[in-house]
């Protein structure tokens, strides 16, 4: 069963892991992110990989949870506003799409490096007899 639809169904039973709240917070996260009836972050979000690797619940979050100010996240309050900071800061254009040019190849070098990596690690067990 996908994590936020189990969540979402109420189906995960009370974990003394989570803060009171957190639950339903993380919710309106994925709402205020991926609204039920936007189009555009549907299509963006079925692109991104593999549909048996994503989450599709997400898209179904509802916006029961969705709080309307930014300053009523308790947990999530903090990376809410640095992605709203990072998105909205256009005082200079060939900064901000360097800074999304930089970020995007951080990702893909990291993704080749790990790959590399487990490849290297595939290898000395092949030839170890392992």
């Amino acid at each position: 069963m996908p994590r936020s639809l189990a969540i979402n169904s109420g189906s995960v039973p009370q974990n003394p892991i989570f803060p009171p709240d957190f639950v339903s917070e993380t919710l309106g996260t994925h709402a205020l992110l991926f609204p039920e009836n936007d189009a555009a972050s549907r299509k963006w979000y079925r692109k991104q990989g593999e549909r048996s690797e994503l989450d599709m619940a997400v898209l179904n979050c509802g916006s029961g949870h969705r709080k309307t100010r930014l300053e009523e996240y308790h947990y999530w309050h903090d990376r809410l506003l640095t992605i709203a900071q990072w998105w909205n800061d256009r005082r200079d254009g060939i900064q901000w799409y360097s800074l999304w040019i930089a970020m995007g190849l951080t990702l893909f070098f990291g993704l080749v490096q790990s790959i590399e990596g487990a490849v290297q690690v595939y290898q000395g067990m092949k030839s170890s007899g392992g």
